[in-house]
Order: structure tokens, then sequence, then C-alpha cells
């Protein structure tokens, strides 16, 4: 039995999932999640080979960040409808049941579900889809991961309308084609169906990033859409925001904290991907977890505790990036540190200072253990720092991901 079942297409209706969680994550963000933390050892099970996983993985790096973001700082994750969009097998160990209470499932009831559908159909009919024609084959993660959830390209007569209709016969146009065949108008609806949940319950969408890219590609050049690998995502963002900027649209960068994961790696060698969730969950209830929790809880609000947490963040950010040189060809170089240097044990302490050179693994440590002002601020500070050291973080995780 689900543990939240929205039943009706109402503001109350939608309410429970406001009210519990606050965010509605991409079902393909906890899909990449659950295979990571299944190991290499676990691709042919969901009918899949390692190569295709590894791939598939390797442009899901960003959701699987999300979904370390989301472990540590959410009371509790969204299972909406799971079971329904991806193939679940044995042996494989679910994602739930490694989350434990954190994890609660919700069921979408048929009348909500073909409401939001209808509206997502609405505004799929409005997209260039013709540009997709360079895609096709390109969703590689889907067939990877086990996707079953094909949503048709119709909606039920119970949410009939003019437009709708008028978006259907559009739409029909694309059945039996390649862009059909290839599941890409599967993948654009049923990104645009979770975003209309999140709409209905005035909660956050965590989408895909490689949705993201996707749907921002499609309003750009034709260039920004293909390969749609993550390497491309700051561009594709960057123009789409530049694109926005005269229009009525609003266009914000996330909550200014630090991701969770690179730090998680930088605490020292893990054992492979259950160790490293294991890692989370033990930050997570730590005190200096609960502190960063609590501080990711101001910036999702609004008003002064928001602000003030900004500022806090940002600022222990651009200690972070004073340490590791923000210009990458010298960020691995030795650079200059004005050191005082104590002489005398017993007399009065006399102070010489030099310029020295300080390797990277000092100014690590230098970090770590030389109080500032200790706490929450020095946490931040060294996420940041991991988050600047890791130029391939997409490696590091495969080899973790590997050796399950």
């Amino acid at each position: 039995m689900a543990d939240i079942e929205i039943s009706e297409h109402t503001v109350q209706g939608w309410r429970p999932l406001r009210d519990t969680f606050g965010f509605v994550p991409d079902p393909m963000i906890l899909r990449a999640a659950e295979m990571f933390l299944n190991g290499a050892s676990a691709a042919h099970k969901v009918g899949s080979n390692d190569w295709d996983m590894r791939c598939a993985l390797h442009e899901n790096v960003g959701g699987i960040c999300d979904f370390f973001d989301m472990v540590v700082t959410r009371d509790h994750i969204p299972f909406i409808n799971y079971e329904d969009t991806f193939d679940m097998v044995h042996d494989v160990n679910p994602l739930r049941s490694l989350l434990g209470t954190q994890a609660k499932s919700v069921t979408i009831g048929y009348e909500p579900y073909q409401q939001i559908k209808a509206g997502a159909l609405e505004n799929m009919a409005r997209m260039e889809l013709d540009r997709l024609g360079d895609l096709v084959g390109i969703i590689l993660e889907m067939g990877a991961f086990g996707w079953e959830w094909r949503p048709e390209l119709q909606a039920h007569p119970l949410a009939r309308s003019e437009s709708l209709d008028a978006a259907q016969d559009m739409l029909s146009g694309f059945e039996g084609t390649d862009l059909d065949a290839s599941g890409i108008l599967s993948f654009l609806l049923g990104g645009l169906i979770f975003s209309g949940m999140a709409q209905a319950a005035d909660a956050v969408h965590h989408i895909q990033p490689k949705r993201a890219r996707l749907y921002l590609g499609m309003t750009g050049s034709s260039q920004d859409a293909d390969p749609m690998n993550h390497e491309s995502e700051d561009r594709i963002f960057a123009e789409a925001q530049a694109a926005l900027a005269n229009t009525e649209a609003r266009a914000a960068f996330a909550p200014n904290a630090p991701p969770v994961l690179p730090y998680l790696l930088s605490l020292g060698p893990v054992s492979g991907p259950k160790d490293l969730m294991e890692r989370a969950l033990e930050f997570r209830f730590s005190d200096l977890g609960r502190a960063y929790r609590a501080l990711a809880e101001d910036l999702r609000g609004d008003g002064p505790s928001a602000r003030e947490a900004e500022a806090i963040s940002e600022a222990e950010k651009q200690r972070a990036q004073a340490l590791l040189q923000p210009d990458a060809e010298t960020r691995d170089r030795s650079s200059p540190l004005n050191v005082e240097f104590g002489v005398g044990l017993s007399g009065p302490d006399i102070k010489l200072t030099r310029s020295v050179a300080v390797p990277a693994w000092l100014r690590f440590w230098w970090n770590d253990w030389v109080t500032f002002d200790g706490g929450l601020r020095k946490t931040l500070r060294r996420m940041w720092l991991a988050d600047g050291s890791y130029r391939d973080l997409q490696d590091g995780l495969r080899d973790i991901w590997a050796r399950a």
C-alpha cells in the first residue's frame, strides 16, 4: 500500500505531496542512483550489459550527485509510481530498501494523472519536435536502466478540450516515426508529466540533467541539442539563461550550497557504491551533517535566514577558491603562502615571515586542522574545496561502480 495517494486533481488533493516532501524527483535520477549503488555486476540483471550501463551512468553523473544531496538534506524521498516506471527484477537491491524509512511510495490516482498528462501533451505540442530528428538513439540510458514507462501520445477523453484535441492532432503526425519508435517522445512527455505534478503540488521539480539539457537545447541552436552530453551542460544553460533575459520568464541558479558527493569522496578510499551510501547516511546523522541539513533547508526558503545562509556559503566558497586557485592551469602548482614561524621556547615569541611554496595536499591539511572559525563554516569550506578539486568526478564514480 502506498504511503501517500493522490486521488483528486485539486489544490487540497495535491497538498500531501507538497507538505510531506516539498519536491518531486525525476524518476531517472532515482533509477541512475539505484543502478550505480547495485554495481557493475547488476547490469545484466536488467537486460543490459556493463558497457551500456557504464555509458548511461556516465551521462547521469549530475543526477547521481543530486541523489546524494537528497539523501543528506531531505527528510523523505518520494517514489512516485516507481514500480510502474521501471522493470523491477530479482537480485537487484531496490533503492527503497537502501533508504529505509527515508523512502516513501506515492501513487497518483487515475483522474489526477490524466489531467496532468493532458496538460503535458499540450505543452509538448508547442515544442519544435522536428528538431529532434538528429537525436534518435541518444537516450541510451532508457534501455540500459530498464525503462518500462512509455506514456502514449493520447490523453483520456476524461480530459478532452479543444486545445488538447489540436495538440493530439499535431502529435499524431509523429506516431510510427523514428522519434516515436526510439522513445524520445516518451522521454520528453514523461519529464513534462512529472513537471506537471510538481506544479500541481507547488513543489520543486528536480529534473534529470539530461532531460533539462534536451528541453533547453531545443530552444537554442540545433548544435546545442546534440550531442546532449553533460560536457555541453554549462554552455546550454548559459545560452538558455541569456535567451530568457529579455522575456517574462525568471531564470535563477540553484541555491548556493556545495554538493555532498565530492565531499564524501574526499574523506578517504571507498570500497564500493554501498560504502559510499553508508558514508552519506553517517554524515547525514552527524552533528555537522545536521548543521549542513539545516543550512540547506534555509537556502530552500526565503527571508533573512535564507539570505544569511547564502552569505555564509558564498563566503566559504570564495575562501575555498582562493586556496584552490581559480586558474585551472595553475591549480595543481605550488603557490606562495606567507607563514609566520615562532622562534624560541621560553623567551619572547619572535616571528619571522617568509614566502614558502605550499603543495596542494598541505593546503587541504591547513584547512582541516588550522582553526579559522570551525564548525559548519569549516565543513562548508571543505565541501567547496572538494567540489573544486575533482576534474573527472565521473571517472571516480565509474571505478567505484566497477568494483562492486
